[in-house]
């Protein structure tokens, strides 16, 4: 439900939810030991999540949670994956940055991708839209600057748009 910014999903036997906080905390600058950091369970933060998950399936609120794991998802600073040539780089080509996109985004996206590579270009849209080229990743930003417009722009993608 991307307007109550939830995912729900069966699993086995069980129900699976989760969602996207509409002012999301920061993780702070850190360079992990592990790919996987978990954090201490927020039932503040988590509330708008679970009242927006029993909105959609009334029967949560009698079954309750099992289970709660609370943890960092990645995002590009704009939200929007990298997709094509490095040009500091000859020959390297990317396609990462998904986040919670990759599934939609995954399959068109390699197909722009191989055309790309294979035809010599993209279209403008799409370039304008997912080129690596499209951020000055070369800048050296302060953590506060890079954390600032990452929570802004995660905070906008998954916010209420108006018809």
């Amino acid at each position: 439900d991307l307007g109550a910014s939830i995912v729900i999903r069966r699993v086995g036997d069980s129900i699976m939810f989760g969602g996207f906080e509409e002012h999301p905390i920061v993780w702070p600058e850190t360079r992990p030991t592990t790919p996987y950091i978990l954090a201490d369970f927020n039932w503040d933060t988590f509330q708008p999540i679970w009242q927006a998950a029993i909105q959609r399936v009334p029967c949560l609120e009698h079954i309750g949670i099992k289970t709660t794991v609370n943890g960092p998802e990645l995002f590009t600073v704009d939200g929007a994956p990298f997709v094509g040539p490095i040009e500091s780089v000859a020959g390297l080509w990317v396609s990462c940055g998904f986040n919670s996109g990759g599934i939609q985004l995954s399959g068109g996206c390699a197909a722009e991708l191989a055309g790309w590579i294979v035809g010599g270009c993209a279209g403008e849209d799409f370039v304008a839209k997912f080129s690596p080229s499209r951020l000055d990743l070369g800048k050296n930003l302060p953590w506060g600057s890079l954390a600032g417009q990452c929570a802004e722009g995660l905070s906008s993608h998954f916010a209420p748009k108006e018809q």
